[in-house]
């Protein structure tokens, strides 16, 4: 099993100085702050066998190069890394820069040294024999005990391998039904979300008279809750995640979970609401105002209770305003008078609006820009 790593898995740490018996040509000592002691593969370090390490030490050195040296240290191995300290020539010209990093960039040497460190450490706890044994066993029954005692040990990673065999195994037995919900359980632990929610459907659908099919449901929703990014990108898994609550607690009304459902539709709702208000603002913040009116609109169409309510009601208010002002002289006196009608709908819905100074000042503007309109209008 191949453990892959992400820059956002990855959290921060100090580790201690290495010496210059470890790095011959490096500093006497070295504190690096590093990116690794958050990599999900490290929670169940103790039963990883040496080639799933090598495998996370790969991944995590080429998740620093990128992040330390840009494009250039994309897809660098330990190997490479060795190789431009020592200078075998490969890479030449990414070993010139690395020797030479910039007060942000460890140098090459001192992260070849702080990962062999880290990687020794590992290593020395790792109780491959133990684990190898649990693997090689025949008893499906001993495997199971072992993954499930893994799980509530909160070390997913042992248990996920045992799970996966033990449930490809006992198919269509009363162990299955057990194994596949634990399956599931183990992937939300490690952070897998996508196949936690794909699994916790599945048991749901496939056992629906089971017991725990309604928390199976629930936690299915919970991961798409997971899943959510924020504001700022597509809101496509917020939509699934509402309606996956939405769905679950229609299914089963009375659920203990339910409060914690609605805890969390309100969250999802409210980044709804700020997304579409951004959007909105967005055009508004670029002068593309006839674009915003149409977009404020809509947002308080949409989300009548969001509470930008009052804010957007004054932007379209100005955003009207705003394209009068930009707009051709035969244009600008219907625009003017779609300012002034949205001023009234605003001072109707928010007399004690913290924008009230602002919206009259527009609305006598525009009182006085129609008058000016009308004293230089030809008489037909």
């Amino acid at each position: 099993m191949r453990l892959e790593i992400s820059p956002s898995s990855l959290g921060n740490v100090k580790y201690p100085c290495v010496s210059r018996a470890c790095c011959p040509k490096g500093p006497r000592s070295f504190r690096m702050r590093s990116k690794i002691s958050k990599v999900q593969g490290f929670k169940g370090a103790n039963l990883l066998c040496d080639s799933q390490l090598i495998s996370i030490f790969e991944a995590t050195l080429s998740v620093l190069y990128s992040q330390w040296y840009g494009d250039e240290g994309q897809g660098l191995s330990f190997q490479n890394c060795v190789h431009a300290e020592f200078g075998i020539p490969r890479r030449n010209y990414l070993r010139r820069r690395m020797n030479n990093p910039t007060p942000n960039q460890p140098s090459t040497l001192a992260a070849c040294c702080a990962v062999l460190v880290v990687g020794a450490l590992l290593l020395a706890g790792t109780g491959c024999s133990e684990y190898n044994k649990i693997m090689k066993s025949t008893d499906l029954d001993y495997k199971y005990e072992r993954a499930l005692g893994f799980l509530d040990s909160n070390k997913c990673y042992g248990a996920l391998p045992l799970l996966e065999e033990v449930v490809s195994l006992t198919r269509g037995t009363e162990r299955s039904v057990d194994a596949q919900y634990n399956f599931a359980k183990a992937h939300r632990c490690v952070g897998d979300y996508y196949l936690a929610r794909y699994y916790f459907k599945m048991f749901a659908k496939t056992f629906p008279n089971d017991p725990r099919a309604e928390e199976a449901q629930f936690e299915s929703a919970v991961c798409s809750y997971l899943l959510s990014p924020k504001p700022s990108l597509d809101q496509l898994e917020t939509e699934q995640a509402i309606e996956e609550f939405q769905l679950f607690m229609d299914r089963y009304p009375a659920s203990t979970f339910r409060d914690s459902s609605q805890v969390m539709v309100d969250e999802l709702r409210h980044k709804l609401e700020v997304k579409s208000f951004e959007s909105a603002y967005t055009y508004y913040h670029t002068e593309n105002y006839k674009s915003a009116v149409i977009a404020f609109e809509n947002a308080l169409k949409e989300y009548p209770d969001t509470p930008f309510r009052e804010q957007m009601q004054w932007l379209i208010v100005d955003s009207y305003f705003q394209y009068a002002e930009l707009s051709t002289e035969r244009r600008k006196l219907e625009r003017y008078n779609d300012t002034i009608e949205a001023f009234l709908t605003f001072v109707a819905r928010y007399p004690e609006s913290q924008y009230m100074a602002q919206a009259q000042n527009v609305h006598d503007r525009s009182v006085k820009a129609i008058d000016n309109l009308a004293a230089n209008r030809p008489i037909e």
